[in-house]
This record gives C-alpha cells, sequence and structure tokens, in this order.
C-alpha cells in the first residue's frame, strides 16, 4: 500500500506521536499517588517489555496501550 504523505508529513506526524507521558499515562500516575500506593516505577527499563508501570517488588507490570490498560503478573525467565 503507497504513502498517501508526502516524506516530509509523514516525518512530522511521526514525531507528533509520544511514546511517554501521554495523558493517559499521567491519569495512571495519579490514580497510583492518590491510593498512596508506594513501590512503583515509573517506565521501568529493567523490566521486559519496559511497562509504563511497574511494581517490581511484586512483579506486576502495567502496560497502557492506546485507550486500555494491560495488567501482566511479571515470571522469572
Amino acid at each position: 500500500m503507497p504513502d498517501n504523505l508526502s516524506p516530509e508529513d509523514r516525518r512530522k506526524t511521526m514525531k507528533a506521536v509520544k511514546g511517554k507521558n501521554t495523558g493517559l499515562e499521567r491519569k495512571l500516575f495519579a490514580v497510583l499517588a492518590g491510593m498512596r500506593l508506594r513501590g512503583w516505577k515509573k517506565n521501568a527499563a529493567e523490566v521486559p517489555g519496559k511497562p509504563d508501570a511497574a511494581f517490581t517488588a511484586i512483579k506486576i507490570a502495567i502496560f497502557v496501550n492506546g485507550c486500555f490498560l494491560s495488567l501482566i503478573h511479571i515470571s522469572e525467565p
């Protein structure tokens, strides 16, 4: 399927796509902080899959994907 945008327009479009700190992620972080939950990390690079939030001590990862959340139990490799 051919691209319907010029290379310059495609570059601008892709540059506008945010990978971190989206509105939904900020809402999630506010909820976690508002619930006074402790022990979670934001954008945990050391956890496989680099989740948006992770409770590393209890091995729970939270991924924010568009308009829904995914909760995954982190297992030992």
